[in-house]
C-alpha cells in the first residue's frame, strides 16, 4: 500500500468544520482527485454503546 495524505478537521460541535470540509471536497473534485470523508460522530453511533474505543477501532479499520 502506498501512503496517503490525510486532512483532519477537529473541533467542538457547531464550530464550523463542515464548511471548510465542503470547500476542500469541491476543490478536490474539480482537480479530479479521489477523496472521502470519515465522520467520527457517525461511526460511533451504535446502541447499546460498545465502549469508548469503538470509534477509534472503526477508524483504524478504515
Amino acid at each position: 500500500m502506498r501512503p496517503v495524505d490525510v486532512l483532519a478537521l477537529h473541533g467542538s460541535p457547531g464550530s464550523g468544520k463542515t464548511t471548510p470540509a465542503r470547500a476542500v471536497a469541491e476543490l478536490l473534485r474539480e482537480a479530479d482527485v479521489a477523496w472521502g470523508v470519515i465522520d467520527l460522530d457517525k461511526i460511533s453511533l451504535v446502541h447499546p454503546s460498545p465502549g469508548r474505543t469503538f470509534t477509534l477501532d472503526n477508524l483504524r479499520a478504515i
